[in-house]
């Protein structure tokens, strides 16, 4: 509601998880918006309701186990060494699934 009240002007959403791009596609609708004519949405972890929701859900695939796994390494160390402490970046490989929750606003393209 905030940001629909905020920024008239914006073209996108990227949501935190697949379920609240749910609800924001569905809050928009009441509000008479459109997705994607008139907004696009994103959400994260694709799962797998994302390609039966209407319209179905663009969203960014994650990669759980890697991330499971990096923190259980992480509380190995952790467990086996009550003073271990870490500060790393962590890259997660991620690939964007596109499907008709986003529009081509692209001047050479209609799509």
């Amino acid at each position: 509601e905030k940001l629909l009240s905020s920024n008239k002007d914006c073209t996108a959403i990227i949501c935190a998880y697949d379920n609240i791009a749910f609800g924001a596609i569905k809050r928009l609708a009441m509000h008479g918006i459109n997705v994607p004519d008139d907004i696009s949405i994103i959400g994260i972890d694709n799962i797998s309701a994302a390609k039966y929701n209407n319209p179905t859900l663009t969203s960014i695939s994650t990669n759980p186990e890697e991330v499971c796994l990096i923190a259980w390494n992480l509380l190995q160390k952790k467990i086996a060494n009550p003073f271990f402490k870490s500060k790393q970046r962590v890259l997660i490989e991620s690939n964007l699934v596109i499907r008709d929750s986003i529009k081509n606003i692209n001047s050479n393209n209609e799509n």
